[in-house]
């Protein structure tokens, strides 16, 4: 069992990884990130979370707070964690906000509240099309107007 405000961030520069106490009934095991995951970090940042999963540690929650920012390999990090974890447990993300939210957003890694983005098939040449909110755009297929 890891102990209360575990770090896990040592060397790795850029971000700190702390792992908490478990939450909601002992089911997630609580991970703070604090700082940005980039190109430089990513690797390890994934090595760093893989090693929970390997303890057996298949429920995670992801406290993004002070999650600053993601690049390219930053998402990377999320798509590769969450698939290993999928088919024993499960990951939340927490207090996502700002610029790693958007990105996850624009991606469908995470729902946006309103149902967007949408992606649908376009009524005229039923081609899959996205919307990024409501409002009539031109399909970029057949460049016919769409009322989303």
């Amino acid at each position: 069992m890891l102990d209360k405000g575990f770090d896990m961030s040592d060397g790795i520069s850029g971000i700190k990884i702390e792992v908490h106490s478990k939450a909601d009934a002992d089911k997630f095991l609580v991970v703070s990130l604090d700082g940005a995951i980039d190109t430089y970090n990513g690797e390890a940042v994934m090595v760093r979370l893989k090693e929970l999963v390997d303890r057996g540690y298949s429920s995670l929650m992801l406290d993004c707070e002070k999650l600053v920012s993601l690049d390219d390999m930053g998402v990377g990090v999320f798509f590769c964690l969450r698939s290993l974890i999928e088919s024993d447990g499960e990951l939340k993300l927490d207090k996502l906000s700002g610029q790693p939210e958007e990105i996850l957003k624009e991606l469908g890694y995470i729902e946006d509240k309103s149902g967007f983005p949408k992606i649908m098939n376009c009524p005229n040449c039923d081609r899959r099309v996205k919307a990024h909110a409501p409002g009539r755009y031109r399909c970029p297929f057949c460049r016919k107007p769409v009322l989303v």
